[in-house]
């Protein structure tokens, strides 16, 4: 139990999530039940909430051999439509290399976007005050470049 009077509110003990055991017969699985922080999960009700809880690859998951028999079953293979499912094909990568490098460097990636670049403005160089285009970026330097062409002479303040 919680310490403090979070119990009377309702709040249950904090459990933290630890080995999770993908089965698909009954054989002797019930013992495991028991076991602070192991979750039991059948192979016909997979569900990705519950095997990566929170969102991040963290929990080691324990497969049966019997499990790996069954999801050729259940979901199919790329090459053969499920079994135990009606209409379900497994969805095709849409990558074929892995290598983002190797995709980046590919010839057809080159050839294409060198043609979508074509002719684009040239930005003024130099310093950009000198440039009225350019005056948005700095409005003062307008005043700025006037008081350094023309200085005003300097007051001076007798203290009294």
């Amino acid at each position: 139990m919680r310490a403090g009077k979070s119990k009377r509110r309702n709040h249950h003990p904090v459990q933290h999530r630890g080995l999770c055991l993908a089965h698909n017969e009954e054989n002797g699985i019930k013992a495991f039940r028991n076991i602070p922080g192991i979750t039991l999960h059948n192979v016909r009700k997979l569900d990705m909430l519950k095997l990566v809880p929170g969102g991040h690859v963290g929990c080691v998951c324990v497969w049966t051999e019997s499990v790996f028999h069954k999801l050729d079953g259940l979901y199919g293979t790329w090459h053969k439509a499920a079994s135990l499912k009606s209409n379900y094909n497994l969805p095709m990568h849409k990558v074929l290399s892995a290598d983002p490098g190797r995709f980046l460097k590919s010839p057809e990636i080159h050839k294409s976007s060198s043609n979508t670049q074509g002719d684009s403005s040239q930005s003024p160089e130099g310093e950009p005050t000198e440039h009225l285009r350019v005056l948005k970026l700095h409005p003062y330097a307008k005043t700025m470049s006037w008081n350094t062409i023309f200085p005003r002479p300097r007051t001076t303040y007798s203290g009294g």
